[in-house]
């Protein structure tokens, strides 16, 4: 059936072809009303039926009507299938991987509110990493709040917003999913849980199957467990193999208006996730579940958050992960103070981030090296996050031996051997050309204020 200009509009509104489909005497596509005009789309599935007269009948099952679906691609009726005009910036093909910002409407307007799904957690449109040690209780938790979103309430005072889950799990087997279900008290209606056997994420054809599970479901919150399970044989510390999936992840979040929550697991060395920087680099928010050693509650759980994009990082909250009579149990603990170090409390990373700089030097060390020098546990989450964050603002480079060493800065002074000096920076006798390496004490106080004006320090 020859599609008309209205439809092919449509396909152009959405920016993919898979966004309408053909069907009998018509064509099956999702409504594309922006209720609260943000850019993110209703999303609930809508019949389009060709009239005998040419004209279309419009289905909706979500309430919207058929004036206002029709409204939406409007705009673009006029143009398609040539160029879709712009605002700004002449005309740009159908199906253009650009698109032209109206920067003034976004000065003068207040941007919409964060649309959290899971209070702090989770936001519609974003993905969020969680991580932890096997058994620290990711997917535990990741099940309750599915639970709590479709029931539109709070969990261990966590609030969550009603809607549908969407639980793919390719991890754990369908007899420990029942049991996990059952154990957990999860609502009979509401939650989807689909067992992905074999699946790559990495294959077109798969990721399309994964698409279309959330098409016909239009979750609220969907939830991957666990990341590596769902690219089998992928080196997680290439970012050339991991970065794709996780960017078509975001991209799938955004389309659909839907909360993805991955889980993934923390490395021995005490980091927060285990792999490459690309796996922070596209999640806009990251949290790690775990229990801290020297707790005596093994029920306890501490959910840490490092990387919160949307808003300002949470801050810590505890849990009880507790099972009793056959049933899991999750609420609210009590911070855990640590009776041996009453005093010590992990440097923040900006201010930490200086003090990293100067250690490193001109020296490649391991991240153990750079913590005996700053006096600082090898294991604090703090030091890996302050590291991790100087490589992505590329002060820093982590090599493939897991050493750090300091990149060098255009227009450097500083013999060719050493470490990067910021232009400018105060030198006690390298500026004569003697060679000599800068004393620490007289450039730290410029370093910080370069640091500072980089949002660093």
């Amino acid at each position: 059936m020859k599609r008309p200009t209205e439809i092919t509009a449509l396909v152009e509104h959405f920016g993919h072809d898979s966004a309408v489909e053909d069907a009998a005497n018509g064509w099956a596509s999702y409504c594309p009303v922006s209720p609260d005009g943000n850019g993110r789309y209703c999303g609930t599935p809508m019949i389009i039926t060709q009239l005998e007269d040419g004209g279309l009948q419009y289905e909706l099952q979500c309430g919207h009507s058929q004036d206002e679906a029709r409204a939406a691609p409007a705009p673009l009726s006029r143009e398609v299938p040539g160029a879709v005009s712009l605002k700004a910036g002449g005309t740009v093909a159908p199906g253009t991987k650009f698109r032209v910002l109206d920067v003034a409407k976004m000065v003068s307007e207040l941007p919409p509110p964060v649309p959290w799904q899971i209070d702090g957690l989770a936001v519609r449109g974003d993905v969020t990493v969680l991580t932890g040690d096997p058994g620290a209780g990711k997917s535990l938790l990741a099940l309750t709040l599915g639970g709590a979103v479709a029931r539109g309430e709070s969990i261990a005072g966590i609030g969550c917003m009603e809607g549908t889950t969407l639980y793919v799990d390719a991890e754990n087997g369908g007899r420990e999913i029942h049991r996990r279900l059952h154990s957990l008290g999860i609502p009979p209606a509401g939650v989807n849980v689909i067992e992905a056997d074999g699946v790559d994420l990495r294959d077109q054809a798969d990721f399309a199957e994964l698409d279309a599970l959330v098409k016909r479901f239009t979750p609220a919150l969907l939830v991957l467990d666990s990341l590596t399970a769902f690219w089998p044989g992928t080196n997680e510390r290439k970012t050339e193999d991991v970065a794709p999936t996780l960017y078509a992840l975001k991209r799938l979040a955004e389309r659909h208006g839907v909360a993805i929550l991955v889980l993934h697991h923390r490395p021995k060395d005490g980091g927060e996730y285990r792999g490459t920087t690309a796996i922070a680099a596209a999640a806009q928010l990251g949290f790690t579940l775990g229990k801290v050693k020297t707790d005596p509650d093994r029920t306890r759980r501490r959910l840490h958050c490092w990387k919160c994009r949307p808003a300002a990082e949470p801050e810590d909250r505890w849990l009880h992960l507790d099972a009793e009579y056959g049933m899991v149990l999750v609420g609210v603990a009590e911070p855990y103070e640590d009776p041996d170090e009453p005093e010590r409390v992990a440097p923040a990373r900006h201010a930490l981030a200086p003090r990293l700089l100067a250690a490193l030097g001109k020296e490649r060390l391991l991240l153990k090296d750079l913590a005996e020098r700053l006096g600082i546990n090898p294991k604090d989450g703090t030091l890996r996050r302050t590291a991790d964050h100087l490589v992505e603002a590329d002060e820093v480079v982590r090599g493939n031996d897991k050493r750090y060493e300091r990149c060098r800065v255009p227009g450097a002074i500083g013999p060719k051997e050493a470490g990067t000096v910021a232009p400018g920076t105060p030198h006690s006798s390298a500026e004569s050309g003697n060679g000599h390496q800068p004393v620490l004490e007289e450039y730290a106080e410029a370093e910080i204020e370069r640091l500072r004006g980089k949002g660093l320090a």
